[in-house]
């Protein structure tokens, strides 16, 4: 199944110096020879997978969109940018669901790399946008912050040969972070003393050992960002905002799970990607991304806390991770403890946004 964005790209011939075009002036212009008159349109062409607290026309939605068109090929001038425009600059597109459709552009004939840039949080065809090649656009940055449920940041290219007369292109745009989906957690304990009823409940699940930041070619990982203010929830969790609206969920009141019942209340999260390994250092380092489970089991006339994390060995963007939890024993009491895979099974199926392809190994 496709679930990706497509962005059409339908030109006429054209000619142009390598300026922000303002897209309504270029809607009744007419073309000269030479010129190429670019309509760009944003078409979903299969709805996402909904689940709770997130939907396909969430995770579609168009705040903004920004256009950058480079010259390619061997010639000395590859790589310059030949003509940009955006659109939902100052002001968020209204009422575009995986649909826009009425932003034109022109630019000159040839062998050319067309970037797409959706739900960033700066217009980079600005002026001062510093933009004037295709270095300079895939070395800017983006935060986790900048998302939201109906903001994520996309991004994506292709390269065409542009011929006189005109063209259609799509240029396929996908997420750059990861989402992850708690979907159930489930009592089966093993001790008869934790089987009675109203003994387990569910108080919080968020993602620890968070990646907040990338380049928009995607070429800085996790694993070199040593300045802490682009991680969030470092070994534990982080319950102030902005940080925490992609990546806590206070359960309030507790949820009480039985034995032989599941909770299948869904939780769905957000990071950039992260292939760091698992980290035992008491000292903050970049570190694996874990998803916790933050619970309490009764102890006489009182609640003693404990917490199941799933490690992820790897997140990579435009995939969800979807975590079904059976809980068998009482979990650790630190989060960045690891549970023995006897006392908890975690069963992930990771689902590419794209394709709809998964695989659901039990760890």
């Amino acid at each position: 199944m496709n679930k990706t964005i497509i962005l059409l790209l339908a030109f006429s011939l054209a000619m142009l110096s390598c300026n922000k075009q303002n897209s309504d002036e270029l809607t009744a212009a007419e073309p000269t020879p030479g010129e190429c008159l670019l309509t760009v349109n944003l078409n979903d062409g299969h709805a996402l997978t909904k689940v709770a607290s997130q939907s396909s026309e969430n995770e579609t939605v168009i705040n903004n969109v920004q256009v950058f068109v480079f010259r390619a090929g061997d010639g000395p001038d590859s790589g310059m940018l030949d003509v940009c425009a955006s659109a939902g600059f100052p002001n968020p597109l209204v009422g575009e669901n995986g649909t826009y459709g009425k932003m034109k552009l022109k630019c000159t004939a040839g062998t050319r790399e067309i970037w797409a840039v959706v739900n960033d949080a700066v217009d980079h065809t600005a002026k001062d946008g510093g933009v004037s090649n295709r270095n300079d656009l895939l070395a800017l940055t983006t935060e986790l912050k900048d998302n939201s449920s109906t903001k994520l940041f996309m991004i994506g290219s292709t390269t065409e040969e542009l011929r006189s007369g005109s063209a259609e292109v799509s240029v396929k745009v996908k997420r750059v972070c990861a989402s992850v989906i708690l979907e159930s957690v489930a009592n089966d304990f093993i001790a008869p003393s934790y089987q009675a009823t109203g003994m387990f409940r569910i108080k919080a699940c968020y993602l620890m050992n968070v990646p907040a930041m990338t380049n928009f070619g995607q070429t800085v990982k996790a694993a070199s960002l040593t300045d802490q203010k682009y991680w969030y929830a470092r070994m534990a969790a982080e319950t102030t905002s902005p940080q925490k609206d992609l990546i806590y969920d206070k359960v309030d009141p507790s949820v009480e799970v039985n034995y032989g019942s599941a909770c299948r209340t869904v939780h769905t999260f957000y990071s950039y990607p992260n292939n760091c390994e698992f980290s035992r250092d008491n000292g903050w380092c970049p570190r694996a991304t874990m998803l916790v489970v933050e619970a309490e089991l009764k102890s006489g006339q009182s609640w003693d806390t404990y917490y199941y994390p799933v490690t992820f060995e790897s997140l990579e963007s435009n995939k969800q991770y979807r975590v079904n939890l059976t809980v068998k024993r009482p979990g650790s009491t630190d989060p960045n403890d690891p549970v023995e895979f006897t006392d908890m099974v975690p069963v992930i199926t990771v689902e590419d946004w794209e394709s709809g392809e998964n695989y659901n190994p039990e760890i």
